[in-house]
This record gives structure tokens, C-alpha cells and sequence, in this order.
């Protein structure tokens, strides 16, 4: 009888100290850690600093991050592929469109290869640039998160293009050869799509002719595993 009371009187005390805390969730306060409970009602620490409710809350939103951060660990790692397209345009180009194959050696380094139709107009002359593709190599920079990656690339280009002068009529095509660098930023809303903002510049010879061709362009993909 001594000991019932006794411990009603201990629970009355912690009720006291945790204010709206129900029975239930005193019990398992208590088997955490009796000495510690009862140091707790003697600095007669406030209720919501050790709510029940509130620290199971905590532990939710912990395991969440948690999951969603290992998960988007999964994207720049060995073995992953990724596919997308992407469409921009350059100084003077009407639209640029195309698609892009990735593939990752590890977290920094990965494979690219780029396929673009660019259409464009230079005063009275158009200029389509029918294929151009480019295979490369993209390198991660910098990576403060793991939704976020700077990447730098550098790459070989070859295509065909096609000049049209309607003044003169002339049109003159054939094939062309180059090299490109860019430079792209690219955000992780999960783990297996990816959104890239990205600039590069092509130096691109042949077709009786030299010229740069930048382009910027907006892009998403799709991230897998074999």
C-alpha cells in the first residue's frame, strides 16, 4: 500500500512538471530513466521542452531527411545513366532543341553525349545546323549539397550545317568539326530527375568557314540504374 502511493505520488509530481502530458506518456517517459525524470521535476523544467508529442515529431522529420538524403546520394555514383533532353538558344539562333545521354564513372566524373538541331538567322541568311554531335567528358566542381552540383565539361563536336543567302541565292552545306567547353548547374528535386541550366561555347570549322557558336539551355533528365 505504501509503494502504490508512492508511486501515484511520483506520478503526480511528474504530471506536475509536464503539465499536459497524459499517463501513457509519462509511463514512457519513466522507463527511459527514472534518476533522470526525477532530476528533471527538481530543476522544474518547463513541459513543452520535453513533450512527448513534440520529440516523436522530431523523430519523423529526422528519419525523413534522412531517407530523402540518402536517397539523392544515389545520383552522382558509379554505374548510373542518365537521359534528357534540353532546349535553348544562342546569340542569334531562333531555338536550339536536343538530347543528352550521361554516364557516370564515379561521383565526379562522367561520360557525355549530346545531339542538337539549331536553327538560326544571320540578316538575310539562315543557318541550320541539322545534327551536331558531341561526345565528352562533364566533371563536378563543386557539390555543397546533394540535391546541387557545379559541373564543367569539355567535348569534341562534328555535325552538318546548311547556309542559305537569299539575296544572292546561294546556299552552301557540308560537314563540320570543332570542340566545346561548358559550364552547367544542376539541382536534384529527387534522386532520379535532374534539372540543368547550362552555357557553352562551340568552335566549330569546315564548311569553307570558322565561326563561335554559344549556346544557353534548360534542361531535365532522367537518372537510372542498369
Amino acid at each position: 500500500m505504501v509503494k502504490v502511493k508512492s508511486r501515484n505520488l511520483f506520478y503526480k509530481k511528474i504530471k506536475v512538471a509536464f503539465g499536459s502530458c497524459s499517463y501513457g506518456e509519462i509511463l514512457y517517459l519513466c522507463a527511459l530513466s527514472k534518476p533522470m525524470i526525477v532530476l528533471l521535476i527538481n530543476l522544474n523544467l518547463k513541459v513543452y521542452m520535453f513533450n512527448f508529442r513534440r520529440l516523436l515529431s522530431l523523430i519523423i522529420v529526422t528519419f525523413f531527411v534522412s531517407v530523402c538524403s540518402q536517397s539523392a546520394e544515389l545520383t552522382h555514383v558509379k554505374g548510373v545513366h542518365a537521359v534528357g533532353v534540353r532546349g535553348g538558344i544562342g546569340t542569334k539562333s531562333d531555338y536550339d532543341v536536343g538530347l543528352t545521354y550521361s554516364y557516370y564513372f564515379n561521383s565526379k566524373t562522367a561520360l557525355l553525349l549530346e545531339a542538337d538541331y539549331e536553327r538560326a538567322k544571320f540578316g538575310m541568311s539562315d543557318f541550320s545546323g541539322v545534327v551536331l554531335v558531341s561526345p565528352g567528358v562533364v566533371y563536378s566542381v563543386w557539390n555543397p549539397a546533394v540535391w546541387f552540383y557545379m559541373n564543367l565539361s569539355v567535348g569534341a563536336s562534328v555535325g552538318y550545317d546548311n547556309w542559305r543567302c537569299d539575296i544572292v541565292d546561294e546556299e552552301v552545306s557540308g560537314m563540320v568539326y570543332g570542340a566545346n567547353v561548358g559550364y552547367s548547374l544542376e539541382f536534384f528535386p529527387s534522386s532520379r530527375i535532374s534539372c540543368l541550366l547550362k552555357a557553352q561555347q562551340y568552335l566549330l570549322f569546315g564548311n569553307d568557314d570558322q565561326y563561335l557558336k554559344p549556346l544557353f539551355s534548360v534542361g531535365v533528365r532522367y537518372n537510372f540504374h542498369k
